[in-house]
């Protein structure tokens, strides 16, 4: 196809196809599909099938994505930690959800509409500013790509970008909107506060029987006991089938060969580092130092810098800007380096320690390959033992009677409730801590027969409700100290709340917060100018407190808690400080663009939303996770 586009349109034909390429290729990578069913669907969306060799493919290339993003820090394991398997399957039914709905619509993009962008791209140019053919071919394969099915991948994420564009045409905010938001943002206040701790208040008596019996009624909720379940069940891991794996040597040997560059342990060096945003200032510090001076003291003296400001830890190379990391690599331990250079500032530089850099012997790293050679083999025997305990629990054996036959391990917890807590507020050592147990286990009508359960990686668990303990008040004779220890609490508050009151009474009298103060024991002061979000972390004020003040006009006075509890504040508004769109232009347009991003995304989660009801998904996350469960990642 690309020889009769380029007879038609000459030496330009792929100027434009470069141009929406060269981000999509930093992402795309191939997966190791040949151990999944390439046929087996994970989701359904209308009639279109994701198959699990297309769900690791995009995996893969989300993960891609995400390493160029962190520098390469994250791996498959973490990946799916973060969530990054849900939020790639996410991603392909969104996409497959739009190209149901296109179809229906009827877009369409033309060879021609293809073959105008790739003329007016610049991604495949070379250095004389004309399409390469070589540089085309080139990219096309690094990435998995023919040109047909690349082609066909542009065609329809151009249609997206049609059915897109429609949807959110009408996704504007009006400048005066961004304007008016800006200032109630940006609107900044001053308060004067008096600060009443509860801990300085005292209740007027211990409370006596009737005070506490009345309290332990009207807080009933407080010392009501949750729900609790028994529960009976089998968990089995891939650790669990480890010990019946023979390796073959010759297969560790041939492991470690085809992997040695994981094996090879870079250079090691701990680093530290003064960083200052002027060059003379660098120079300043690298002359203390080679005088003699103390790291640490110079970069508290000169730079304002604590020891752990300075400590970057044990790095390799190739982490840090390029500049820098030159400089390090070429210091000597514990020798300062001159002043450099990078889009940081200017770094003046000590390496503490250096780790040399070696390549793990097949000896040393035997131990680790075999461990992970019998993990890969035990995740698929624990596949396949899966089906035999699905066989007898569907012949009609009780789990107990499964567990005989098949050697498994009953354990039970005696009471727990959904979060898997006892009545003590501890968490049974029993209790797994997998994916979706306890909300099998609350889900779950006693008496009835466990359905096993993947809990991921590989891992899964068969759970059975023996019993339920409704939830009810626990007496007062149970909770008798905690009940005596919220009594007091909430009477120390009531106090110091009813003292609040009595000072706010004198200050709307016009009395000064500071006269107020005097030999009460108690401080006034004023706060810094905060907006509504800083009110809390910056004034210390609750969220309702904060809500208040920024209700208050100025001189009115109000109360409530601070953000950490166990206080009672006391303000007045002392100054209101207007924000002033006219002069950040610059601030209203990046709120503008922000609002306008919102509601674009809403647009297109609305419209998803619409799709998803009209179009349908299903999704069989029985075979998403296993996935991973197979290729091992």
């Amino acid at each position: 196809m690309l020889d009769t586009l380029r007879k038609s349109a000459g030496s330009w034909i792929v100027k434009i196809f470069l141009g929406l390429l060269v981000l999509s290729f930093a992402a795309w990578g191939i997966g190791d599909i040949f151990r999944i069913s390439p046929d087996t669907a994970v989701a359904t969306v209308g009639g279109t099938k994701i198959t699990q060799s297309a769900y690791i493919n995009g995996f893969n290339r989300d993960l891609r994505n995400l390493q160029l993003q962190s520098g390469g820090g994250i791996d498959a394991e973490q990946a799916r930690q973060l969530g990054l398997p849900r939020q790639t399957l996410d991603r392909m039914i969104s996409q497959a959800l739009y190209d149901e709905a296109a179809r229906r619509l009827g877009l369409q993009v033309s060879d021609e509409m293809i073959r105008k962008e790739i003329l007016e791209g610049s991604t495949f140019k070379d250095s004389t500013g004309t399409f390469s053919p070589a540089l085309f071919e080139r990219l096309l394969n690094q990435n998995g790509y023919s040109e047909q099915s690349y082609i066909e991948t542009r065609k329809t994420e151009l249609v997206r970008q049609q059915l897109f564009e429609a949807v959110i045409v009408g996704g504007q905010v009006p400048e005066r909107m961004a304007e008016h938001i800006y200032r109630h943002r940006n609107q900044r206040r001053v308060a004067e506060l008096i600060r009443l701790p509860h801990d300085t208040f005292a209740p007027a008596a211990p409370p006596d029987e009737t005070m506490l019996v009345e309290y332990h009624r009207a807080h009933a909720t407080r010392y009501t006991a949750p729900e609790m379940r028994q529960l009976t069940f089998v968990v089995l891991t891939p650790e669990d089938f480890k010990g019946e794996i023979a390796i073959d040597p010759a297969e560790v040997r041939e492991s470690y060969d085809s992997r040695l560059a994981e094996f090879t342990v870079p250079e090691m060096r701990e680093v530290e580092q003064i960083l200052v945003p002027d060059e003379a200032q660098a120079k300043q510090i690298a002359d203390r130092l080679a005088e003699g001076g103390d790291f640490y003291a110079v970069a508290k003296e000169l730079a304002g810098k604590e020891p752990a400001e300075v400590k970057l830890g044990a790095l390799s190379a190739g982490t840090l800007p390029e500049t820098v990391d030159k400089a390090v690599f070429a210091l000597a331990a514990d020798r300062p380096s001159q002043p450099v250079q990078s889009p940081f500032g200017w770094h003046v530089l000590r390496v503490t320690s250096i780790t040399p850099g070696h390549q793990m012997s097949f000896e040393e790293a035997k131990a680790k390959i075999e461990g992970e050679l019998r993990l890969d083999r035990a995740h698929d025997a624990l596949y396949d033992f899966s089906t035999r305990i699905d066989d007898a629990l569907a012949s009609g054996a009780s789990l107990e009677q499964t567990a005989q036959q098949l050697a498994l391990t009953l354990k039970v917890v005696e009471a727990v409730d959904a979060r898997g807590l006892t009545l003590d507020g501890t968490r049974p050592e029993a209790l797994p801590r997998l994916d979706g147990f306890l909300q099998t286990a609350f889900e779950t009508e006693p008496g009835d027969e466990p359905v096993l359960k993947d809990a991921g990686q590989g891992t899964y668990f068969l759970v059975r409700v023996d019993k339920v303990t409704p939830p009810a008040r626990r007496p007062l004779d149970e909770v008798r100290d905690q009940v005596r220890v919220d009594w007091e609490a909430d009477a120390r508050r009531d106090a110091a709340e009813a003292k609040a009151g009595q000072l706010a009474e004198k200050a709307r009298a016009g009395e000064s917060l500071d006269a107020l103060t005097q030999g009460s024991g108690f401080d006034s002061f004023t706060t810094s100018p905060v907006t509504r979000a800083e009110a809390t972390s910056k004034a210390g004020l609750s969220r309702a407190a904060a809500e208040a003040l920024f209700e208050l006009k100025r001189g009115e006075v109000g109360t409530g808690e601070n953000a950490a509890g166990g206080a009672t504040l006391v303000f007045r508004l002392k100054e209101v400080v207007a924000a002033a769109p006219s002069s950040d232009s610059a601030g209203v347009e990046q709120m503008r663009q922000g609002l306008k991003r919102l509601v674009l995304a809403d647009l297109l989660d609305q419209f998803k939303v619409a799709l998803n009801d009209k179009i349908g998904v299903e999704v069989n996350q029985r075979a998403a996770d296993s996935v991973f469960d197979q290729t091992g990642r």
